[in-house]
């Protein structure tokens, strides 16, 4: 990036901030992203949530990615109690083919698509 002259000290931000005008005008009026919020949470809605996955990642640690926590706070959030109850329901009576049982080794093969 080019060094920019500023002439003008009587603005509040300090040159070469990301709210120097003169830095901002450079590169074409763009300003910082803002945090998406597609279901329409109120401010008081946004801090709950900020504050229930900061609790959820101390909870998991690393075993579960931000992201993750974020979607799984949404949908429970978002989605009728009793749809989650069935789907609950559903894993628990529902097909046993794609689970592992307890205490069973499984054998796996490793195919490299450039090995002959």
């Amino acid at each position: 990036m080019k060094a920019v002259a500023i002439k003008d000290r009587s603005r509040t931000s300090s040159p070469g901030s990301c709210t120097d005008p003169a830095i901002i005008s450079e590169f074409g009026g763009l300003t910082r992203t803002e945090k998406k919020n597609p279901y329409n949470y109120s401010e008081s809605q946004l801090e709950v949530r900020e504050i229930t996955i900061k609790k959820m990642k101390e909870m998991y640690g690393d075993e579960i990615c931000e992201g993750h926590l974020e979607w799984i706070f949404d949908y429970c959030t978002n989605t009728p109690k009793e749809e989650i109850h069935e789907m609950l329901e559903r894993s628990k009576t529902g097909s046993k083919k794609y689970q592992a049982i307890p205490q069973t080794l499984y054998g796996m093969e490793v195919v490299d698509k450039d090995e002959d």
